[in-house]
């Protein structure tokens, strides 16, 4: 049964949930995988670890991500994973994973908010990003 004198907490942008994540992503020395799973208010329903790899990569699939969301009735996720290396820029393959999720998302019912990347060095937003540099063009993200 839900407290109900805790308030969910709200997630209103990038830095919400880089504040909520960055602690256990930034002392790993392994790539995490986390999904920040939300209502339709962009509250926090939970936080779930996805997936855990090497130094330079993490395995997985939409599906993997998405499991989650369905079986919490999430409206929406963000989804976070670190750099141990420290380096900010998206790998291409971080770029079609986010690409795919996005699109698999949509087919669901699952709007995929953001992709953050996190590291030593801060965090950088993959959706964002793209959504900015991709106007006008025939992309998802």
């Amino acid at each position: 049964m839900e407290n109900p004198s805790v308030k969910p907490m709200e997630i209103n942008g990038e830095q919400d949930v880089y504040n909520l994540v960055k602690d256990e992503l930034i002392s790993s020395d392994r790539e995490i995988l986390l999904s920040v799973l939300l209502n339709g208010m962009n509250r926090i329903i939970g936080v779930e670890n996805v997936a855990m790899g090497g130094l330079n990569s993490c395995m997985f699939f939409p599906k993997d991500i998405l499991k989650s969301a369905i079986l919490a009735n999430a409206a929406s996720i963000v989804v976070c994973h670190n750099h141990p290396s420290g380096t900010l820029t998206p790998s291409p393959e971080d770029l079609e994973m986010t690409d795919q999720l996005v699109k698999a998302g949509k087919l669901l019912g699952i709007m995929v908010l953001d992709h953050l990347i996190v590291s030593h060095e801060g965090y950088r937003s993959i959706i964002n990003e793209a959504k900015s540099k991709r106007k006008g063009k025939d992309h998802v993200i």
